[in-house]
């Protein structure tokens, strides 16, 4: 798999204002959730939905392809997917969302024991003071 799709979807990630820092366990946790194909499909997402002929124009992928790719990510929660006026639509979500989701399912499979550590990792560099002592993560007003 090539590392430079994960970087690039990496870099997309950090458009948004969450961000998205590069770690070397960052790139591991992408590979993990993403195919290479569905990364590259990714590549054609924001952070508002645009449309499959979009996407595929975008990512440079066939529509067929980037529609079944786009279907496989929604239904692991990486990506959002609505229909409006009776068009589907896609959106990439936040660093934050893509590492909630996967155990939103409560299922503790092999996956997850793989993520967890590199989670653990990830923002432990990436976010070292977040929710610690001087800054909270959350404020109750």
């Amino acid at each position: 798999m090539s590392d430079s799709t994960y970087e690039k979807l990496r870099e997309l990630l950090d458009t948004h204002p969450i961000g998205c820092t590069y770690t070397p366990e960052i790139i591991k946790i992408l590979k993990i959730l993403f195919t290479e194909e569905e990364a590259k499909v990714a590549l054609g997402l924001g952070f508002r939905p645009f449309t499959i002929a979009e996407i595929s124009y975008r990512a440079g992928v066939e529509p067929h392809d980037a529609q079944q790719h786009l279907e496989s990510l929604a239904d692991k929660g990486l990506v959002f997917a609505r229909v409006k006026n009776g068009v589907r639509g896609y959106a990439l979500l936040n660093v934050i969302q893509i590492f909630e989701n996967p155990y939103r399912k409560g299922i503790h499979d092999e996956t997850i024991k793989m993520l967890t550590p590199l989670w653990k990792k990830d923002r432990s560099t990436s976010l070292p003071n977040l929710g610690g002592e001087t800054v909270s993560l959350l404020r109750v007003i």
